[in-house]
């Protein structure tokens, strides 16, 4: 089986660095879970609650 990555690299070279950062975020707006589980990372939106940031 070929190597599909460097295909698939070369096919999203310009989306490959666009990640969500907590700065995207604006206070008061509303967001769903999925939008905040991109941000953590998690992707599993049953988890509960969401810890962001360097700080436990």
């Amino acid at each position: 089986m070929r190597n599909l990555y460097p295909r698939f690299c070369n096919e999203f070279k310009n989306e490959l660095e666009d990640v969500t950062v907590l700065d995207d975020f604006i206070i008061g707006k509303n967001y769903s879970s999925w939008d905040i589980s991109i941000l953590s990372q998690t992707y599993d939106t049953q988890s509960g609650i969401y810890l962001i940031g360097d700080n436990d």
